[in-house]
């Protein structure tokens, strides 16, 4: 038997280090750089190696003069860049919040993710939008803020957010019921003044303790604000016993169906949401679409799907529809003449059938001085199968009619085939299905294609990453909405961006 062969010898343990030289790595590592919905930075410790597109848009620069560029040209000031460099580069801060400067001075706050040293002297940064400082505006005083009681009451867990003074300015309904708290109001209180609280030092892992239970600590909204997550109150701490059971409240008799939302429209906690529609192609606003928030006082802020059942059967959905239709039109009326941006207005089913809603819309022109053709009104395939008298006289006053779910219902093909149609508009439960539901991506190429035979708009709705973006865009969708654009806006908030854009060419 012919002896065994030795094993070969197994090689040296060597690191992995990528090889750019040929050109074809690099490629492929730019284009993974641009698969990245947020803003990324591959930066040195004094110059900016690399940006993604992403990065570009955020800051509002050319990836010219990005790239090579010293990275203090980001901050305001000598001294904010060598501060954000000694938490990002230096100490390792991996979350937080940092100010940047755009061109012409201004500011933005930005949030960021920071991974340090991935090798000797290069670092890489995630930005995104910091929607929470964006929201408060920088000049809004501690007694005026709004902002985090909303955001703390529609959390479950035990939240606490605390200003740079240590006091209180939001504290959700699960913290109050935390031991130590019981129920006591604590805004606008110093909360060392009213708990036990320990917070960490510097160089320690962000948890503090309030009231013996361990808080995990984040980065607030404004300069030394801080936000405290606590566990709930059951098993909350080892060293409390549990809370007691809060004694039971006496039951309140059930008020009618609806009762809220007609004091809501009384006491005017609806107001206006406008979502701009952009055109995917060059980034101009086309447009908006509009629709009703309602600011309850204590679910927080809803949209109309979390009041539309209750509207509809309390009979509301009239009053809701004329509400915003008037809202929507006086908002309109602030837009620039010289654009033809158009407004979108979903009304519900069971006003659209009403004649009533139709000379409810022609009185509103008349009084608000917007020309028929900038409204769109939105109805779904439902209202336009039974609704024939109300669809003639829009198309007699000259608004825009726009299908409403398309690719979700069933197409009206007779209301269709009548034109005077000029825009389909998919909703976002079809859109987000893109690139993992191959039969989404069929019906999306179909209505593109109906869209063409009626010479309409197609514009999708809910877009919330590029990759959608970019494939709607290739396949004749264009024209988009959704969280990828920005938040909703008000009335004087959109007409601000319209007048913005009418100063720049198209």
């Amino acid at each position: 038997m012919p002896p065994i062969p030795p094993k070969p010898a197994r090689p040296p343990h060597e690191p992995f280090v990528a090889d750019f030289s040929e050109g074809l790595e690099t490629g492929l590592y730019l284009a993974l750089l641009e698969l990245i919905d947020e803003g990324l930075i591959i930066t040195g410790d004094e110059v900016m190696i690399d940006a993604n597109s992403a990065a570009c848009r955020l800051l509002e620069r050319d990836y010219r003069q990005i790239v090579g560029h010293p990275l203090s040209n980001l901050f305001p000031s000598e001294r904010a860049f060598l501060a954000a460099r000694e938490r990002l580069l230096i100490q390792g801060e991996m979350r937080g919040s940092i100010q940047v400067v755009l061109p012409g001075g201004r500011r933005r706050d930005l949030r960021f993710i920071a991974a340090a040293r991935l090798r000797p002297g290069m670092h890489a940064l995630i930005l995104s939008p910091d929607i929470v400082a964006e929201a408060y505006g920088s000049g809004l005083a501690p007694a005026e803020d709004r902002v985090w009681p909303k955001l703390a009451a529609a959390l479950e867990q035990p939240v606490i957010v605390v200003d740079d003074a240590g006091r209180v300015q939001a504290l959700n309904a699960p913290a109050a019921r935390l031991p130590g708290i019981d129920g006591r109001e604590l805004r606008g209180e110093v909360l060392e003044g009213v708990v036990a609280v320990e917070w960490p030092a510097p160089h320690e892992p962000p948890i503090a303790r309030v009231a013996g239970l361990r808080a995990r600590m984040l980065p607030g909204p404004r300069g030394g604000w801080r936000i405290l997550l606590l566990p709930a109150v059951a098993g909350a701490s080892e060293e409390l016993p549990a809370a007691p059971e809060p004694a039971p409240q006496p039951t309140r008799p059930a008020q009618p169906t609806g009762n809220g939302i007609r004091l809501a429209l009384e006491h005017g906690q609806f107001s206006l949401s406008l979502s701009p529609v952009v055109d995917a192609r060059d980034g101009c606003t086309f447009g908006a679409s509009a629709e009703l928030i309602w600011d309850h006082p204590g679910r927080g802020l809803l949209g109309p799907r979390a009041y539309r059942e209750e509207a509809l059967a309390a009979g509301l959905a009239a009053e809701l529809d004329g509400h915003l239709i008037q809202c929507a039109l006086e908002a309109a009326a602030l837009w620039p003449e010289q654009r033809n941006e158009r407004c979108t207005i979903a009304i519900r089913p069971a006003a659209a059938d009403d004649a009533a809603c139709a000379r409810l819309i022609e009185a509103s022109l008349a009084s608000s001085g917007v020309a028929p053709s900038r409204i769109d009104l939105a109805l779904d395939a439902t209202t336009l199968t039974r609704a024939d008298l109300t669809v003639a006289t829009l198309r007699r006053l000259g608004v825009g009619l726009a299908l409403d779910r398309a690719g979700i219902d069933e197409l009206p093909l007779d209301a269709l085939a009548r034109g005077g149609f000029r825009a389909l508009r998919m909703p976002a439960e079809l859109v987000k299905r893109l690139g993992h539901d191959e039969h989404a991506e069929g019906v999306i190429e179909l209505l593109v294609n109906i869209a063409a035979s009626l010479r309409a708009e197609l514009v999708a709705c809910g877009v919330t990453s590029a990759a959608h973006r970019d494939f709607l865009a290739a396949i004749g969708c264009p024209l988009q909405q959704g969280p990828l654009f920005g938040p909703p806006l008000t009335a004087g908030g959109f007409a601000a961006r319209l007048r913005a854009q009418a100063r720049q060419p198209r």
